[in-house]
C-alpha cells in the first residue's frame, strides 16, 4: 500500500484493495468464531481436518496478500466454502451421533444429515446443508461478477460481505430450506442486475462521485 508510505489518501485502485482487504477480514474473523463453536461442540480426531484448518489459514492468509490482484479474490471465497464443506462431511463421518437430535441406528447417514437439512427436517441440524447452500452463493456471484470484476469491486464486496454475514446468521439462526434459498436468489439476481445493466455505475463512478479521485 504506497498510500500509508507515501503519506497521502488512496487512489482508486488502492480503495478497491482496501474493500477487498476488508472482506477478508470479515471472513477471517467470522470464520475463526465459527470454528470456535464447532471445535467445542465436535472435537478434532482424524489428521484430514487438522490439515484442512491448517490449509485454510494459509488460503485466508494468501486472500489478505493478493488484494491487490482485483481478478480472482471472489474465486478463492469459492474454495474456502468447498473447504467448509469437506470439513462438515469429515466432522459428521466422526461425530454423526451429535447431528441428529433423535438418533435411530437406521438413519444415521452423512446423506441422512444433509437430506435432512434440506428438507427442515426437525431431528436433523442444519449446518451443513446451511453450508453447502452458501458454498453455491459464491459460486454464483464469481461467475456473474468474474467478466468485469476490476471495475466493480466495490459493489461485489457489499454483496460477498454481506453473504459472509448471512451465512454466519444462517448458521446461528437456522433459517428454513425456503428462507435460504430466496435469501441467496434474490441477492445473485439484484448482483446479476447490477453487474450487467447498471454498467455506468462502476468504481470509478462511486470514487468520483465520493471525491476519492
Amino acid at each position: 500500500m504506497r498510500w500509508v508510505d507515501e503519506g497521502r489518501l488512496p487512489d482508486l485502485r488502492e480503495w478497491q484493495q482496501l474493500s477487498i482487504l476488508c472482506v477478508a477480514m470479515i471472513a477471517t474473523v467470522l470464520s475463526w468464531d465459527g470454528y470456535l463453536v464447532a471445535i467445542d461442540e465436535r472435537e478434532l480426531k482424524g489428521f484430514w481436518r487438522f490439515a484442512i484448518d491448517i490449509l485454510l489459514v494459509f488460503l485466508y492468509m494468501f486472500l489478505l496478500i493478493t488484494s491487490k490482484h482485483l481478478t480472482w479474490w471472489i474465486f478463492i471465497h469459492v474454495i474456502t466454502f468447498i473447504l467448509y464443506v469437506i470439513w462438515d462431511i469429515l466432522t459428521i463421518k466422526e461425530h454423526i451421533e451429535k447431528y441428529y437430535y433423535d438418533p435411530k441406528p437406521e438413519r444415521l447417514t452423512i446423506i441422512g444429515v444433509y437430506l435432512g437439512g434440506l428438507k427442515d427436517s426437525a431431528y436433523v441440524k442444519r449446518g451443513p446443508i446451511t453450508t453447502l447452500t452458501w458454498t453455491f452463493y459464491f459460486l454464483g456471484l464469481f461467475l456473474i461478477t468474474r467478466t468485469g470484476l476490476k471495475d466493480y469491486v466495490f459493489v461485489t464486496s457489499v454483496f460477498a460481505g454481506c453473504g459472509l454475514i448471512l451465512y454466519r446468521r444462517d448458521k446461528r439462526l437456522s433459517f428454513s430450506m425456503c428462507r435460504r434459498l430466496l435469501t441467496i436468489i434474490v441477492t445473485l439476481v439484484i448482483a446479476f442486475l447490477y453487474s450487467h445493466y447498471l454498467t455506468m455505475f462502476n468504481d470509478t463512478y462511486f470514487a468520483r462521485w465520493l471525491g476519492l479521485i
